[in-house]
């Protein structure tokens, strides 16, 4: 389809045009060749998202080392949990999937705020699943109530998502209980 803008209305459109142009250089502060100042903060920002990233993956080998120097062994296996403060639920699952593929013999479970939600993920080793019957979906069935929530997954990873944050601490403690309950019935 093909509109044709003529005489008064093709004068009325060009104006509109140069005032939003003149506009768009008014924001961009620029003096000088509008396309110039928007290719400059292109790549400016695509510099400006590299340094983020960078940064986040820093963050996130931080928190790692942060919550494996805290684990507790349980029964022989190693427990890893805490609440993170992150503004997002990939973060939550990155860290599962390092902590996953750089250990055996683990049971993580953290947990975020994020934006006024419950956010729960627990990871379980894949040797813990095959050897020792573990399923983080399980382990999610009996903690996301604590978040007033539900959640599924699969037996190595599993997430949950609720309305009380407040209930995350309790749902990680849940966990660890279970981890303990479960565990003992499978060493008798």
């Amino acid at each position: 389809r093909i509109e044709a803008v003529t005489a008064e209305k093709a004068e009325e459109y060009i104006n509109e045009r140069i005032e939003a142009a003149d506009e768009v250089a008014a924001l961009l502060k620029s003096t000088g060749n509008i396309r110039e100042s928007v290719e400059k903060i292109l790549t400016e920002n695509v510099q400006l998202r590299k340094t983020i990233e960078k940064m986040e993956a820093d963050s996130l080998s931080g928190l790692i080392k942060d919550l494996e120097n805290k684990a507790v062994l349980i029964n022989g296996i190693r427990f890893i949990s805490g609440i993170i403060e992150t503004g997002s639920a990939d973060m939550l699952k990155n860290i599962a999937y390092q902590i996953r593929s750089s250990s055996e013999n683990t049971v993580l479970a953290i947990g975020a705020s994020i934006s006024g939600k419950a956010n729960l993920f627990v990871m379980v080793s894949d040797n813990l699943v095959k050897t020792r019957s573990l399923s983080a979906v399980e382990i999610i069935k009996e903690t996301a109530g604590e978040i007033h929530g539900g959640g599924g997954g699969q037996p190595f990873l599993a997430s949950a998502g609720g309305k009380n944050p407040s209930g995350l601490a309790s749902a990680i403690l849940k966990t660890e209980v279970y981890l303990k309950t479960k565990t003992d019935s499978l060493n008798d």
